[in-house]
């Protein structure tokens, strides 16, 4: 998903951009919630910290991808 949203930023995508952290902190919100809340919603717990840590390498290992391609459409 971090992936996605530097990938519709452009070429100019950054982990520090205004877009990028309004919506990692979204992310963090929904998740927050889905914490507090799924078990008596869902049933199950919700691993919030996989999905944060997802979230946080899929954008690092997205712009490490990006950096040793220079020539890349991305």
């Amino acid at each position: 998903f971090a992936a996605w949203v530097l990938i519709q930023e452009g070429r100019g995508g950054q982990i520090l951009s205004k877009r990028f952290l309004t919506v990692f902190l979204f992310f963090a919100v929904v998740n927050l919630a889905l914490w507090l809340m799924g078990p008596s919603l869902l049933g199950a717990g919700i691993s919030w910290q996989a999905h944060m840590g997802g979230f946080l390498a899929g954008a690092m290992m997205f712009q490490i991808y990006r950096a040793q391609r220079p020539r890349s459409r991305f």
